[in-house]
C-alpha cells in the first residue's frame, strides 16, 4: 500500500513550510501573503502526488466535521430526494457534506438515524420529523447541536423551521375545486397529529365553510402510512360504492393521490367529468394519467436553500434567535379539475409545462404574468398580459426539456435570457484558448448555459438572483465575477412614463425590466491585454409570416460601415430592408439571418410588429455611444472593438435541414467590462408587450419606435 501523501511531503519537495502549504490548499494564500507562482507550484504538486485532505485531523483541529445530517421521511419520495439534492448541491458550495436517512415516520428508526449522525460528529441536522419524535428534537437542542425542521414542525417545541403555508394552500386547493361547481368534496389525509397535517386539513375545512358549504365527517378519510395500499382502498372505497358520493376530491399528498388514482381509474370514475381532483405536491405519474393532474406546487428550492442557510447560520454561530421561514405555495391547474388543459400557445399553458420539470417564479399583477426560472440560467421564459389563458409571448423550447444535455450549448428559449460575450474574437468566452474557430470546438460555457443561479430575495413583482462564475477567454485570462440579476414586473403607471404614453385609457401591456450587473471579483484588473466580458441580453419570441422587425438607428450617420447584416452569409434583399433611418427585418422563422448595429449609431430601443395578431413588441436597453463594443464574431483578425450594440436574428433551417425554432430574436449588448478588481458595470433590459386595435398601437410605434405601423406593414409589400 502506498503511504498516503501529507503536508509535509509537499513541503520538503518544494523547500517550503508546511504552514505555506497548508494555507494554499485551503484557499488562504492571501491571508499567508503566498506568491501566485508558488501557489500555482503548490497546488500542481498536490495534484500530481494525489494529495488527499486529512479530514478526521483538521475536525479535531477546527471542532467540525463539515458534515450535515438529513433525516426525511422516505428518501424515495421525489418529494424529499428533490429537496436533499438542494441542499446536497447548495452545502457543497459552503464545503460541506451532507448524509441521508429515511425514518419512513417510524420514530424508532427516526432515533437510529440521529444517534449513528452523532457518532458521526455531524456539525448540525435537518430534520423532516415524524410523529412522536418531540423528545428526539429536544435531546439534539440540549446537546447544543444545531436542528432546523423541513415540511413539518412541533407547536410546542422553540425550533428553527421551513415550512410551506400548508392552511392557505389547502384552502385554495379546495376553493378551487368549489369555485368550479364542485359541491360535495371529499380530502383523504394520512392519519397523523402532525402540524402539517393538521393544517391541510383545516385549510380544506375553512374553504368549505367560507364558500357556505357544510362539512360532512364522511368526506374526511384518514389512512396510515403503513400498509397503504389497503388503507387507501378501504377508504376510496367507502366513498364510491354503490355510488359515487363526492364530486371534487383533495388528496393531501401525492401518495396518496397516486393510490387514489388507481383505484378510482379501474372502478370506472371518470375524472374530471365526474370527480374533480387536486393533490398537493406533484407527481411524475400525473403525467401518464389521462387527465394531467392538478397539484400544490411547492417551491423545494426555497425549503431546501432556506434550511440549509438556516443550518449554516446555525454551525457558524451568525444568529441566536429562532427563524421560521413559511413558503407560499402555488397551485397548477391542469385537467383533472378544470375540464379542460390550457391551450398550446397560451401563458397557461405555459406554465403548467415549465412547472413540470421546474419550480418557476410567476411574478403576476392582475393579469400581467411573468415566468422566472432561477434553474434555467435565471431567465425570463415567458410574460402574458392577459392572465392564464393569455398569449405566451416568449418562445419556450419544449423538445429540449428532458434531453439530455447537448455538448454544444442548451436551447431551452426563453423570452429573456443573460450571456456574457464575447462569442467570438481575441477575449473569445466560447473556445478554449488555441483552438480554431469552428463549430466544433464552439461551446456555451456551463455557468451561463445550464448551471441554476442562487434567488437573493423576491416579491409579488420582484426576484433577484445572482451566481459566482470563473470563465477562461481564449486570451487564457481565468475571469471570476459574480452576475446579479433584478427582473420586475412593472405596473402600469411605470409603464405609461417608459413609454412616454398619454394619460387616459391603455391597450392591454406587459412590461418588465432587467438589470443586470457584473462585477470582477479576482484579483486582476480586466484589461485590454486581459480580455474583458460583456453582458448579452438575447430574446427569444414566437415569430410568425406577419411579423417584422424594426431596428431605428441615428438619424444623419452613415449606415454603411455600421450596419453588419452578413453573419450567416447575405441576408436577401426580400427579407431585410433600409427606409431612411429604420431597418426592417423578416421574422418568420424560415430563413437563419442576423443584423447588428454599432454602438456609435444604435438607439436605445428596438421592436417588432406582427400584424396578424396586433402585437406590437418593443425592447429598451442602455446604449453608451463613447464605449467600446466588442467584436463577437468567429474571426480573432477582426477589429476587437468593432462590435454591436443591438441584434436582431431570425431563425431558419440550416444547409442539412435541422432547426432549433422557429423563433426570432432581439438583443443588447453592454460595452466590454474593463472592471477592476471589484467594480462592477450593470445593463438594464426591458421589455414590453402591447396589443389591441391598431390606431391605439400606432401611436406607440410612432412616439417610441419612430415609424408608423402602416410603414411596418409596407415594408415587405412588392
Amino acid at each position: 500500500m502506498n503511504k498516503k501523501v501529507s503536508l509535509k511531503d509537499i513541503a520538503a519537495q518544494l523547500g517550503v513550510s508546511t504552514a505555506l502549504v497548508s494555507y494554499v490548499l485551503n484557499n488562504k494564500e492571501r491571508k499567508g501573503r503566498v506568491g501566485d507562482e508558488m501557489a500555482r507550484k503548490i497546488r500542481q504538486l498536490a495534484i500530481s502526488l494525489n494529495y488527499q485532505p486529512n479530514f478526521i485531523a483538521k475536525s479535531l483541529q477546527s471542532g467540525k466535521t463539515n458534515t450535515i445530517g438529513v433525516v426525511v421521511a422516505d428518501i424515495s419520495n421525489p418529494f424529499f430526494s428533490s429537496i436533499a439534492r438542494i441542499i446536497e448541491d447548495e452545502a457543497m458550495k459552503q464545503d460541506y457534506v451532507v448524509v441521508f436517512g429515511s425514518s419512513d415516520e417510524n420514530a424508532e428508526k427516526s432515533m437510529r438515524l440521529i444517534d449513528v449522525f452523532i457518532n458521526r460528529g455531524v456539525d448540525a441536522f435537518i430534520i423532516a420529523p415524524s410523529e412522536n419524535t418531540e423528545k428526539q428534537i429536544k435531546r439534539l437542542q440540549k446537546q447544543q447541536i444545531p436542528v432546523v425542521l423541513i415540511d413539518r414542525y412541533f407547536p410546542d417545541i422553540k425550533s428553527d423551521y421551513v415550512v410551506i403555508n400548508n392552511f392557505q394552500a389547502a384552502y385554495n386547493a379546495a376553493d378551487h375545486l368549489i369555485k368550479g361547481g364542485r359541491d360535495r368534496i371529499a380530502m383523504l389525509a394520512y392519519d397523523t397529529k402532525m402540524e402539517h397535517m393538521q393544517e391541510r386539513i383545516r385549510g380544506y375545512k375553512a374553504a368549505l365553510e367560507d364558500n357556505g358549504i357544510t362539512f360532512d365527517e364522511s368526506w374526511l378519510a384518514r389512512v396510515s402510512y403503513q400498509d397503504l395500499g389497503s388503507h387507501v382502498s378501504s377508504a376510496i372505497k367507502g366513498m364510491i360504492k354503490p355510488k359515487l358520493q363526492v364530486n371534487g376530491f383533495f388528496f393531501a399528498t401525492n401518495s396518496l393521490a397516486v393510490e387514489s388514482l388507481k383505484l378510482l381509474t379501474s372502478s370506472g370514475v371518470c375524472i374530471p367529468d365526474d370527480l374533480a381532483v387536486v393533490s398537493f405536491d406533484e407527481s411524475d405519474a400525473f403525467d401518464l394519467f389521462y387527465s394531467p393532474v392538478s397539484y400544490v406546487s411547492q417551491s423545494l428550492y426555497d425549503i431546501g436553500k432556506g434550511a440549509i442557510d438556516l443550518a449554516l447560520s446555525r454551525i457558524k454561530g451568525e444568529s441566536h434567535r429562532l427563524q421560521r421561514l413559511i413558503i407560499e405555495a402555488r397551485l397548477v391547474v391542469r385537467e383533472s379539475s378544470s375540464g379542460k388543459e390550457s391551450k398550446k400557445g397560451s401563458f397557461g399553458y405555459d406554465l403548467e409545462f415549465l412547472s413540470r420539470f421546474d419550480d418557476p417564479v410567476l411574478l403576476e399583477s392582475g393579469k400581467n404574468r411573468i415566468i422566472v426560472s432561477p434553474k434555467y440560467q435565471a431567465k425570463v421564459f415567458t410574460s402574458t398580459s392577459g392572465g392564464n389563458s393569455g398569449r405566451s409571448y416568449g418562445w419556450v423550447n419544449y423538445k429540449a426539456f428532458g434531453a439530455p444535455l447537448h455538448a454544444h450549448m442548451n436551447a431551452y428559449g426563453g423570452e429573456n435570457r443573460l450571456w456574457l460575450g464575447p462569442e467570438g474574437g481575441k477575449y473569445s468566452l466560447f473556445f478554449q484558448p488555441g483552438d480554431r474557430m469552428e463549430f466544433s470546438n464552439w461551446h456555451a460555457p456551463a455557468p451561463f448555459d445550464t448551471e441554476p443561479w442562487e434567488v437573493t430575495f423576491k416579491s409579488h413583482i420582484t426576484v433577484g438572483m445572482a451566481k459566482n462564475m470563473e470563465l477562461l477567454n481564449y486570451a487564457g485570462t481565468l475571469l471570476k465575477l459574480r452576475l446579479l440579476r433584478t427582473i420586475q414586473l412593472l405596473e402600469q403607471e411605470e409603464i405609461r412614463s417608459l413609454l412616454n404614453l398619454p394619460a387616459g385609457e391603455m391597450p392591454e401591456i406587459v412590461g418588465y425590466r432587467t438589470e443586470n450587473t457584473i462585477t470582477n471579483t479576482g484579483d486582476l484588473a480586466w484589461t485590454e491585454s486581459t480580455g474583458a466580458p460583456c453582458i448579452w441580453i438575447l430574446d427569444m419570441f414566437n415569430p410568425s409570416e406577419e411579423t417584422v422587425i424594426v431596428v431605428p438607428l441615428k438619424k444623419g450617420r452613415s449606415s454603411a460601415q455600421a450596419v453588419t447584416s452578413d453573419y450567416f452569409g447575405p441576408i436577401p434583399s426580400d427579407r431585410l430592408r433600409q427606409q431612411g433611418n429604420v431597418l426592417f427585418l423578416k421574422a418568420d422563422g424560415r430563413s437563419r439571418g442576423k443584423l447588428g448595429v454599432r454602438g456609435a449609431m444604435t438607439l436605445p430601443v428596438a421592436g417588432s410588429y406582427d400584424y396578424k395578431n396586433q402585437v406590437l413588441t418593443i425592447v429598451m436597453f442602455d446604449v453608451d455611444p463613447g464605449a467600446k463594443y466588442l467584436n463577437q464574431e468567429w474571426d480573432t483578425a477582426k477589429p476587437v472593438f468593432s462590435g454591436d450594440a443591438v441584434n436582431a436574428y431570425n431563425d431558419g433551417p440550416l444547409d442539412d435541414g435541422q432547426q432549433m425554432g422557429p423563433f426570432f430574436e432581439l438583443e443588447s449588448v453592454s460595452p466590454a467590462a474593463f472592471l477592476n478588481a471589484g467594480a462592477s458595470l450593470s445593463h438594464q433590459h426591458s421589455v414590453f408587450h402591447i396589443s389591441g386595435d391598431e390606431p391605439s398601437l400606432d401611436v406607440i410605434a410612432g412616439k417610441v419606435l419612430g415609424v408608423s405601423l402602416k410603414k411596418i406593414k409596407a415594408s415587405f409589400i412588392k
